[in-house]
């Protein structure tokens, strides 16, 4: 059923005051003329104001009934629109309170996964500076690689400094040692085992097949696809090839020989 608005139900209310009003104006009218007739009629003056008595007291209830009525009406309907608003706004704030929760979730969420990564990355760092410390250590020690080498020549042990050295090579599974007299020796160690015994300042491991001394070096040619090929002295029989992987520490080596001998692997 539709709601009759608070405009018309006070237009209603105001038509019936005035009905009442006009009501009461031709009554007290008529009490005028019947109080002129009083002295030729009393008893008659006495029923008719008491009429009228009744009839003032019968509207005066109906205008309070009905603005008792009206009253209530107002307020509830002022009640209802109250509690529709306040219902809206509890949802909207439901609806802020969720989302704010959900983004207090996902910050925390976001801030733990920047905490992770943050000591993940210092934990790099901290990795990162022992390794460089520890190869400045090692690069720095010459201490820690040996100076002279016990070789074997003919049937004599022979100790060779390893500054004297010029190079070492491998050929059908014996290491060879050649001095920078052209001597040539053999020793029981392999490659591998020399590599991590010499001076990376003084020493470089070209391939699978040589250990060459910065001092040994004469001339470097570019060699194929991006290659270099050695001539060194003492000469050698074979060819002294730096692969293309290697080209760029070879030449970091022999202009600034920091680094470490290289593995090669097969």
């Amino acid at each position: 059923m539709k709601q009759i608005s608070f405009s018309t139900q006070f237009i209603i209310v105001a038509c019936c005051i005035i009905f009442f009003g006009l009501y009461f104006h031709i009554d007290s009218s008529t009490i005028g003329e019947t109080v002129a007739l009083k002295s030729q009629n009393s008893p008659l003056v006495t029923a008719e104001i008491n009429a009228l008595q009744k009839k003032m007291w019968a509207c005066f209830a109906c205008i309070g009934l009905l603005l008792c009525g009206l009253t209530f009406v107002i307020i509830k309907k002022i009640n209802v629109q109250s509690d529709s608003t306040l219902k809206e706004q509890h949802s909207q704030l439901d609806q802020l309170n969720q989302q704010l929760v959900y983004n207090q979730q996902n910050l925390l969420i976001q801030k733990e996964f920047v905490d992770d990564k943050v000591q993940e990355a210092e934990l790099l760092h901290q990795k990162l500076q022992s390794l460089v410390s520890n190869f400045q250590l090692k690069s720095n020690d010459t201490s820690a690689y040996k100076t002279r080498f016990l070789l074997n020549r003919s049937n004599q042990l022979i100790p060779v400094m390893a500054q004297d050295i010029a190079y070492f090579f491998t050929q059908n599974k014996i290491v060879y040692v050649v001095d920078k007299q052209d001597q040539r020796y053999y020793t029981d160690q392999s490659l591998e085992e020399l590599t991590q015994q010499l001076n990376p300042k003084d020493f470089f491991r070209a391939n699978r097949q040589f250990i060459l001394s910065i001092h040994c070096i004469r001339k470097i040619h570019h060699y194929g696809n991006a290659k270099l090929k050695i001539e060194i002295s003492p000469e050698c029989e074979e060819y002294i090839v730096i692969s293309k992987a290697k080209v760029k520490e070879f030449k970091n080596w022999v202009a600034n020989p920091q680094g470490s001998l290289a593995e090669i692997g097969s």
